[in-house]
């Protein structure tokens, strides 16, 4: 069966195709005695259905990489799509304002709620006073 495996001096194994037919896998065993190779035992295994095994894992990994490629292709456009979406939004109102159609359009908003504060100045304020009344202090104590 396998030519090669019988000069070997040690246990091999080879892949061998036998008549252009089929496909072994050949371990081939010196026998010694007395520190003499006598003789060379080989034992063969069919490949055939390890050859259809890994070319059917072939085929399901090429199927699931192009399937899954295509699959998060199709997530990120509609992702994108929608995070881009205001920006469509932005650009059409630009676009009316520039071409003076209506200058009463205003650019709609679709976030969350704004928060109005009926004394938005009161936190400006609060820190004008803060800073007169250190100041004050400090040029008191510094008279003293």
């Amino acid at each position: 069966m396998d030519i090669v495996g019988y000069g070997a001096p040690l246990p091999s194994y080879r892949d061998v195709t036998f008549e252009e037919v089929l496909h072994l896998r050949v371990l081939s065993v010196p026998l010694v005695s007395e520190n003499r190779q006598v003789g060379v035992i080989q034992v063969a295994a069919n490949l055939d259905l390890v050859d259809s095994a890994r070319s059917n894992l072939l085929s399901v990994l090429v199927f699931s990489t192009v399937l899954g490629v295509a699959v998060s292709a199709l997530a990120s456009q509609a992702s994108v799509r929608q995070f881009l979406s205001p920006l469509e939004n932005i650009t059409s109102a630009a676009d009316q304002l520039n071409r003076a159609d209506d200058l009463s359009r205003r650019v709609p908003y679709d976030g969350a709620p704004r928060m109005r504060s009926d004394n938005w100045w009161a936190p400006s304020t609060r820190r004008l006073n803060a800073w007169k009344y250190f100041s004050h202090h400090s040029s008191v104590s510094s008279r003293m």
